[in-house]
This record gives C-alpha cells, sequence and structure tokens, in this order.
C-alpha cells in the first residue's frame, strides 16, 4: 500500500585539481520511508496471509565518494554545462518488517534485515542548459548494491 517517505542529504566538496578541473565529492544522503500492508506470502507459498499490527519501515544511510568534471559545450552566448560523475557508495540499510497472521495469531518479524552488499557503483551527469540557467537536468545510475535509475530535474527561483 502507498505510504510515506522522506530524506536529506549533504555533499562537501574534499579536493579540486585546477588544471584538469576534477573534483572530489563527499556525498551523505538518509532516507526513511514507511509503508502498509494487508497481505504477505507466508513462507514462501503462493497463498497470501491477511495481516494484521503490520509495521514496516527502511531506514537507509548512505555515504558515497564522487569525482566529477564539469565541461563546457560552446554555443556562444548560451553555453551548456555538462558534469558527468562517477564514484563508489557505502550503504547502511535498517529493514523492519513485522505483522501478525490473522488467522493463525502468528507473529512474523525480519527485525534488522539488511542488503547483501553494502558497496555500489555510481554513474551519471548534470545538464545545466546555460550558465545563469533556473534548470538542472540530473540522470543517475546506481549498481549492484542496487538497481536504480533516476531522472531529476531542479528550478531554482
Amino acid at each position: 500500500n502507498p505510504g510515506f517517505a522522506w530524506g536529506g542529504g549533504a555533499k562537501a566538496k574534499i579536493w579540486q585539481n585546477g588544471d584538469y578541473g576534477v573534483k572530489l565529492t563527499l556525498d551523505g544522503q538518509f532516507r526513511t520511508t514507511k509503508l502498509s500492508f494487508d497481505k504477505a506470502k507466508v513462507g514462501g507459498s503462493t497463498s497470501l496471509a491477511a495481516a494484521k499490527n503490520e509495521y514496516f519501515q527502511i531506514n537507509e544511510w548512505q555515504v558515497g565518494l564522487i569525482a566529477s568534471k564539469k565541461y563546457i559545450l560552446p554555443f556562444g552566448i548560451n553555453d551548456c554545462y555538462i558534469v558527468p560523475y562517477t564514484g563508489v557508495t557505502f550503504t547502511c540499510r535498517d529493514i523492519d518488517v513485522s505483522f501478525t497472521q490473522s488467522s493463525s495469531g502468528l507473529l512474523y518479524s525480519t527485525f534488522n534485515a539488511d542488503a547483501n552488499n553494502p558497496i555500489g557503483l555510481v554513474f551519471g551527469f548534470d545538464v545545466m542548459p546555460f550558465y545563469l540557467s533556473y534548470y538542472l537536468l540530473n540522470f543517475e545510475l546506481r549498481l549492484i548494491n542496487e538497481t536504480a535509475f533516476t531522472l531529476g530535474g531542479t528550478m531554482r527561483f
């Protein structure tokens, strides 16, 4: 069933090479998701068990070391800025799911479950149509510890 998710993060530039324009950034993020459900698979069977007193929360902390380089595509007055980046991430997830099966009254729980592999890779690029643009587009791919492709946009005002 639909739920509520929120998150936040911070980035800090830790090193920059002026000659080559390469920048290293430390990226930290936190996300939490609280979901609800009314049916669950029990013991791998195909029948779904009605659930009550359900609890489903995912807390995720992620730290990444990201390398990036800014390129300018000269279009005259409106130069386009493209910033490709890649990096390594370390993720820690706490997945807490519990419910009581309606028919038997049994309590099921996966308290403090986590992902198998905490190390991942990230690839992406930002596009700013021109230097004083109010728009920033972001394309990002995350692999190994998660499989995700993100399209994002930011508008300044």
